[in-house]
């Protein structure tokens, strides 16, 4: 079974880490390809600037490409930069390292196989307006390293190649910032369902309360006045039992509109999670487990939304399957735990009407300093485990 690492931006994040991969990819394979080149140039050139340009603007993109998928967002973006003013510090100073003035004889000189890398990485590091105004200031300049390296007369195929390296700039970014839109699109969607379900959550649960005052009214309450209203000698024991019955019903559902400064027992909140659960999903075992645990009143709510949430999500996806929900204490903290053994899903393929299995439920613990863990796999079932230990 795979572990749930959801993210606030998870399809941003996701198409982060295609587009380092896939950029730094071709950067690769540029200076692979065009290693003859570069050495056929090297005989007009210092050596200074020459091989140091190869390797960095080899060795860094290799870097993001190994760890594209692993290395933190920030480590990638750190080393994307470097290799932006790799070839920014490259591009300027190569005139300075002109031997010849017939170094490209007007053929596209070796380093500018690197700007579609460049911009690309541009479009990925910087906001949109930024750039562009930087992708724009690359292309005049490569226009500018023909004109310094080879004189005035090549200011015609300098233009030539400014026009040509914006035109590759304009694709390349738009597709960029296209792609990263759609990721936060998907994301803000994603976010607005979770929030949804949330309020979902929340009615359902003062919708339950409603009903189970209401069972307690019709149950107890009325049985107690309609034997008041009999009273004959000998029945006072029986309505006093019909009263603490309802009392004692009372109690239990008061907790959930205390104050949130209050705390309530684990037990009391293991009570009301045992008689919410049948109603949301069918064939669920029950354990209670553990020593009493005072709990804040926002915590116990933050465990009975996220469990519901997680019982409601299992019936409606898990097809026929048992439920079993176990909620276990110990001195200082809590976990529930709650599992089924139906159909499972692929965690990595998570369609987005089911967001609110990852986010909400996650989310929703954070709230009040508690996490979440999701077991899953197809066709192996699904453990949701919530867990909020007391601060030290």
């Amino acid at each position: 079974m795979r572990v749930a690492t959801s993210s606030r931006d998870a399809a941003t994040v996701t198409m982060l880490r295609i587009l380092y991969f896939g950029v730094s990819l071709i950067g690769v394979a540029f200076s692979v390809l065009g290693y003859s080149q570069n050495v056929s140039e090297r005989t007009h050139l210092q050596l200074v600037w020459a091989l140091p340009s190869f390797v960095l603007l080899l060795l860094l993109p290799l870097i993001i490409v190994i760890g594209s998928a692993w290395m933190p967002l920030s480590l990638l973006r750190a080393i994307s930069a470097v290799q932006i003013m790799v070839f920014c510090v490259a591009l300027l100073t190569w005139p300075l390292g002109v031997t010849d003035d017939h170094v490209f004889d007007g053929a596209r000189p070796w380093i500018f196989g690197h700007v579609a890398t460049t911009v690309s990485l541009i479009g990925i590091l910087l906001p949109e307006r930024a750039a562009w105004i930087s992708v724009t200031v690359v292309s005049i300049a490569t226009g500018a390293l023909r004109v310094g390296a080879e004189g005035v007369e090549a200011v015609p195929i300098a233009i030539a190649d400014s026009l040509f390296n914006l035109m590759i700039a304009t694709v390349l970014v738009s597709i960029i910032q296209v792609t990263l839109r759609a990721g936060r699109a998907r994301d803000s969607a994603a976010a607005a369902t979770a929030r949804a379900s949330a309020i979902t959550a929340a009615v359902e649960a003062k919708n339950l309360q409603r009903s189970r005052v209401a069972a307690i009214i019709h149950d107890d309450v009325i049985s107690t006045l309609i034997v008041a209203a009999r009273f004959d000698e000998g029945a006072g024991d029986l309505v006093r039992g019909y009263a603490s019955k309802a009392l004692g019903r009372l109690d239990v559902l008061k907790t959930s509109v205390t104050r949130s400064d209050e705390v309530i027992s684990s037990d009391t909140f293991g009570a009301t999670l045992r008689s919410t659960a049948p109603v949301l999903a069918s064939d669920v075992a029950f354990t209670l487990e553990g020593v009493p645990l005072p709990l804040p009143t926002a915590v116990s709510e933050a465990l009975l939304e996220a469990s519901a949430e997680a019982l409601r999500n299992s019936q409606r996806h898990a097809g026929i399957a048992a439920r079993a929900v176990t909620v276990a204490t110990t001195d200082a903290s809590i976990s529930v735990t709650v599992v089924d053994d139906g159909r499972g899903f692929d965690l990595h393929h998570i369609p987005l009407e089911r967001f609110g299995i990852s986010v909400s439920i996650r989310e929703r613990m954070a709230s009040v300093g508690g996490s979440s863990q999701i077991l899953t796999s197809p066709g192996n079932g699904t453990r949701v485990t919530l867990l909020w230990a007391a601060p030290a």
